[in-house]
């Protein structure tokens, strides 16, 4: 189908001056929601690299941190990507401070250009709905709510640079592509499977002749040459080769594994995968269902129904059981509304999946294409990653809703606002919501330091990763460090339950005596919760991206250490 075929869908005939005012707003709403929200989960280690960066230019990745393991480790040991953004990062550092706002402005920065080539690469190939298509990226949780200062929405900018350059199919585009995926391969190493699909498009170009092959020797020549002085660059300075090091660390488990059960663990991610796509694309369940309305196949939709209901009796069920055998407490006793999400979020990412094999077999190039540009960021985020999280689904949401406007599931003005108007409740009840967890964290640790640290030479300990580590430290909590750390009589040791935490040793352990438990307790902004039991927006090992909760946002466990 046509998808500008349809009457009058939304967004159709667009003016200059309309879309440039609606592009303004989407920009201007996302940035509103990130530039005074406190450092978060990731941040924490990207301001501490930039902060390092900033004081030590020469040495960029020799700074140590402790980051999700029980003792402090080089930047180039704990993460998966060249210090380029960090870089910046210290340069807006050694200009204007430290300063938040400041960081996530730079951040807006990238976000305005990825709303920019989202809605280029729109108009090219679904131009009756460019607007709507921007919006659903831009609404997506992935995106609206995960912007942060991390470097997924720098490394969607790059992938979308290097989409649009391809599209170009002349010389300058295929050498454009090759340094948009150099800039993406110094971003995030994921990157480098976009040099696949490079070559791919640089060998069809060659047999149109829209290209010669120095053309595509020069495009393939530049991110191997990032990918080059990366490497030369970390050797100079650690005596590593960084991310050899890295993809060592990540292939030894899964050698050790063994091959039946990597396959094993590659068909779970790739099942978790498309319960991430879903739940980063909610309109996809009102277009959809929309769709198979208009189009009379009302026995796939009773069909569909009855495969739905069985997989919520499943999910209720068989999980839960076999939840409880592998000891992973939070899917045995998850509540039903997660069950009924797990699900939809699963028929949502499984229909865009199989639009996408559909199109890609039976219509043209175009399509082939937006199916290859979706292929090579689901394998990225199953194969390279080392979890899966929904900004890892954000580097996929063009091609995919591009594919899903193409086959006329846009075309129904009625449907599309429906649908609009779904992803902005859930995109913005996820950013308000993850803001405000932030600003729980930021403002807990000075006021439970203040609590419990009134006596005077108290020392007031604290374990925990993520965000917290960054605001425990700034409000004074000396970081718990095992084996290390040497408890002292009357020292207080401060637990959240709802980050990823260092090990409190057993002689330690065998110390301590509780004396309070701190709940905050969740409030109506908070149902939409980025953040339950460790996982949610940001990680998913079993989690949802996001979930209905009315539980407390966070439980701080308070503890004294008795005199021996």
């Amino acid at each position: 189908m046509n998808p500008c075929a349809s009457d009058r869908p939304l967004g159709h005939g667009e003016s200059g001056a309309r879309a440039r005012a609606a592009l303004l707003a989407l920009w201007a709403l996302a940035t509103a929601l990130n530039v005074a929200k406190p450092y978060h989960v990731d941040d924490a280690f990207y301001v501490a690299e930039a902060r390092w960066i900033a004081a030590h230019p020469d040495r960029p990745t020799s700074g140590r941190i402790a980051w999700e393991g029980e003792h402090p480790e080089p930047f180039f040991r704990a993460g998966n990507h060249a210090p380029l953004v960090p870089a910046l990062q210290a340069s807006v550092i050694a200009t204007v401070g430290e300063s938040p706002i400041a960081l996530h402005l730079l951040t807006s920065i990238f976000t305005a250009l990825v709303v920019l080539f989202a809605h280029a690469l729109a108009r090219r190939h679904a131009p009756a709905h460019a607007l709507a298509i921007t919006a659903l990226v831009v609404l997506s949780p992935a995106l609206i709510a995960e912007q942060n200062v991390m470097l997924d929405v720098p490394l969607c900018a790059a992938w979308l640079a290097a989409w649009l350059a391809l599209d170009r199919d002349d010389p300058r585009g295929i050498v454009g592509a090759g340094a948009a995926i150099a800039v993406g391969v110094l971003v995030k190493l994921s990157s480098i499977a976009l040099l696949a699909l490079l070559v791919w498009e640089g060998a069809r170009a060659l047999r149109a002749r829209t290209i010669r092959a120095s053309h595509l020797a020069l495009a393939c020549a530049l991110p191997c040459a990032s990918l080059a002085l990366w490497g030369l660059a970390s050797h100079a300075e650690t005596g590593e080769v960084a991310f050899l090091s890295r993809a060592q660390s990540v292939l030894e488990p899964t050698l050790a594994r063994g091959l039946l059960a990597s396959m094993g663990v590659g068909a779970a991610r790739a099942a978790l995968f498309v319960i991430v796509l879903g739940g980063v694309m909610p309109a996809g369940l009102v277009l959809a269902l929309a769709w198979l309305v208009r189009a009379g196949h009302r026995g796939a939709l009773r069909a569909g129904g009855a495969v739905l209901l069985g997989l919520v009796i499943v999910a209720r069920t068989l999980v839960p059981e076999l939840a409880r055998r592998a000891g992973v407490s939070a899917l045995a006793d998850e509540p039903l509304a997660h069950s009924l999400l797990r699900v939809a979020d699963l028929a949502i990412g499984a229909a865009v999946l199989t639009l996408v094999f559909a199109r890609a077999r039976h219509v043209d190039e175009i399509d082939r294409r937006l199916a290859r540009w979706l292929a090579v960021g689901a394998l990225a985020a199953i194969g390279l990653a080392p979890f899966l999280a929904a900004r890892h689904a954000l580097l996929v949401l063009v091609p995919a809703w591009l594919l899903v406007a193409r086959a006329g599931l846009l075309d129904d003005a009625r449907s599309t606002r429906i649908a609009l108007a779904l992803a902005g409740l859930v995109g913005l009840g996820a950013a308000v919501a993850d803001h405000r967890m932030a600003q729980l964290y930021a403002e807990a640790a000075p006021r439970l330091r203040e609590q419990v640290g009134a006596a005077p030479g108290t020392r007031v300990l604290t374990v925990g990763h993520w965000g917290w580590q960054e605001h425990a430290a700034r409000a004074g909590l000396v970081a718990y460090e095992p084996g290390v750390t040497a408890l002292h009589d009357g020292d207080v040791l401060v637990e959240p339950l709802g980050v990823h935490a260092q090990a409190v040793d057993l002689a330690d352990r065998d110390r301590l005596e509780r004396i309070d438990v701190v709940t905050v307790e969740a409030g109506p902004l908070d149902l939409v919760r980025t953040l339950v039991d460790r996982e949610g927006l940001y990680v998913s090992w079993y989690g949802l991206p996001w979930s209905l909760r009315t539980e407390p946002l966070e439980r701080f466990v308070v503890s004294r250490v008795r005199p021996r």
